[in-house]
């Protein structure tokens, strides 16, 4: 039989932990940030998911990232609403795209994060999107988002 660990993680993304169980003591603050810490999703309290574990209890990590999205209700974990929100950020700075062509970059930006079957095609019309932003815009979304980015989608934008 297998199950899965429950991860530590801050409210920024930083792992503290991929089984709480393992810890003598669970950290309350990220040693890294400051940011409160988590172990259950804020929407529905379903447990982080940290390592897999088989029948031998061999213990596998589910990745190296910090997950983005519950696997029981499907919200984004705080660390993902917070990468989507600076995005809506720096999208709404510019005075060179339409008010649709903004809601229309914020629409697309959450299939960049995972490949989806909406990828690739969500990846070419946010690159002719972007073409429309300042070099500073750019350059900020590049350096807020560009390593959450998927490398199908990396490819289309030019990053």
């Amino acid at each position: 039989m297998f199950y899965f660990t429950t991860a530590l993680i801050c409210l920024n993304g930083h792992i503290l932990a991929y089984d709480v169980d393992e810890l003598e003591h669970k950290d309350s603050f990220c040693s890294q940030c400051g940011a409160p810490t988590i172990s259950t999703c804020p929407s529905c309290g379903a447990p982080i998911k940290g390592c897999y574990v088989d029948e031998l209890k061999i213990s596998t990590r589910m990745s190296p990232c910090e997950p983005l999205h519950c696997h029981q209700c499907g919200k984004p974990f705080p660390w993902m609403q917070a990468e989507l929100d600076e995005i809506e950020a720096l999208i709404a700075m510019s005075d060179d795209l339409t008010s649709e062509e903004k809601n229309q970059l914020h629409t697309l930006f959450p299939n960049l994060f995972t490949e989806t079957p909406h990828t690739v095609s969500s990846a070419i019309t946010a690159a002719r999107l972007l073409t429309k932003l300042s070099p500073l815009l750019k350059d900020a979304l590049k350096a807020s988002v560009g390593d959450k980015i998927v490398a199908n989608a990396l490819k289309f934008l030019g990053w």
